[in-house]
């Protein structure tokens, strides 16, 4: 019920196959799926935990602002931040 926005709500590799690249090339996958539907933005959500640390950072990388900080949205002090990149 948007025009041209995607929502991604996770995406996860198995901690015996991080640091290969694998979580890049999902992402390029979607993204080009996106855009060849005609996607204008994707908004990504995780964590705030120390945990998602690297997930963040990933994220951001991979050239994804943050735009949103919802507080104790999870659980109290798990927060939810989400992410988006726009494609022009």
């Amino acid at each position: 019920m948007t025009d041209g926005t995607w929502y991604l709500w996770w995406i996860a590799v198995h901690p015996d196959q991080q640091a290969r690249g694998l979580g890049t090339q999902l992402m390029a996958h979607v993204e080009a799926d996106i855009r060849q539907r005609g996607g204008r933005q994707l908004f990504i959500e995780t964590s705030s935990m120390p945990a998602y640390e690297p997930t963040r950072r990933f994220y951001t990388k991979l050239g994804y602002e943050k735009v949103a900080v919802l507080p104790d949205y999870y659980v109290v002090g798990d927060d939810m931040v989400i992410f988006r990149k726009r494609f022009d």
